[in-house]
């Protein structure tokens, strides 16, 4: 009797009861222990495009010939379902490449960058003076409508709006804008 199940493709592949056990092994294999008690992932890590040099990326393996995040699958293991794709696999001890189930909680994109900002590793939320060198303080600060976390110093906005290419560009826009309107008018179309 064959250990391999038939797949509704018409493949065979191993039935989770011996695969999961296998691919366990595997993963354990690969890991290295530290103090803090992370299995730290010693096979190919996959990285963002915008990653520093330097910073230890997320562990990557194949599960059933799919490439996968180690420490999702980890996690789906642990809770004994599949993560919704709306959720992530996030780690207590800040330590991309650690697989250990016991480090690892499901939560929101929301919920992470809370995470992430409270342990202080949100990109610039330590920065206190703009590129420019001025500070950052209530009344020199901006907020973009559309981004609230993202800040901009006012009085490098004054600097960039008084500039003459600057200047130059809103007065054709706003000759631009002048036009069309009157052509709306004249056609009948109300802007």
């Amino acid at each position: 009797m064959s250990k391999r199940e038939k797949t509704a493709a018409g493949g065979y592949q191993l039935p989770d009861s011996i695969y999961i056990p296998q691919w366990l092994a595997r993963v354990r294999a690969r890991c290295v222990v530290n103090e803090n008690g992370c299995w730290i992932w010693q096979g190919y890590l996959w990285r963002f495009r915008n990653q520093k040099p330097g910073q230890p990326g997320y562990g990557s393996t194949n599960w059933r010939g799919r490439s996968i995040r180690v420490h999702r699958k980890m996690l789906e293991l642990k809770l004994g379902h599949e993560l919704p794709k709306h959720l992530h696999a996030c780690h207590t001890c800040d330590t991309p490449p650690c697989c250990n189930p016991d480090h690892l909680y499901a939560a929101t994109n929301a919920q992470n960058h809370i995470d992430g900002a409270l342990r202080g590793r949100m990109q610039g939320q330590h920065k206190t003076h703009c590129n420019r060198g001025h500070e950052y303080t209530p009344e020199n600060t901006y907020f973009a409508k559309g981004s609230p976390r993202r800040r901009a110093c006012k009085t490098c906005q004054k600097i960039v709006h008084a500039t003459p290419s600057h200047i130059q560009w809103r007065r054709e826009y706003q000759r631009k804008r002048r036009e069309a309107k009157k052509a709306g008018r004249l056609a009948g179309v109300s802007p």
